[in-house]
């Protein structure tokens, strides 16, 4: 997809986390990836620093990971809360998509991959 502006990716990024269970869990695990050793073994918020989860949610959602990390899925009422709760950091995770070089820029657009590219060119 080509996007003018990352305000768009962010829109499509809370779509894809409403429509797709499967894009909730690896979502729910790069955030938990974003949080230190020591947040991750205390599940709570120690550090500031933008990324990761918030204080608020921190607790449940660790848990939820490791739970996943572990058996490989959730249970439908975790999903669902998780639905709720994982649109939040939408932004965090395109920013890190875009750290990543996932995310990659050409003039005033995002895009994903070659084709893409190929028809921003083609514009």
């Amino acid at each position: 997809m080509i996007f003018t502006a990352k305000e768009q990716i962010v829109d499509q990024m809370k779509k894809n986390l409403e429509t797709s269970a499967n894009t909730r869990a690896k979502a729910l695990l790069r955030i938990f990836e974003n949080q230190t050793r020591d947040e991750q073994a205390s599940e709570s918020t120690n550090h500031y620093n933008g990324i990761g989860f918030t204080g608020s949610d921190a607790h449940f959602l660790t848990s939820l990971a490791k739970q996943y990390k572990y058996k490989g899925y959730l249970s439908p009422k975790q999903d669902a809360i998780l639905a709720r709760k994982i649109k939040k950091y939408a932004r965090q995770l395109v920013e890190g998509s875009i750290a990543e070089h996932k995310i990659k820029t050409y003039g005033k657009y995002y895009y994903t991959n070659d084709y893409d590219l190929k028809a921003i060119k083609e514009m």
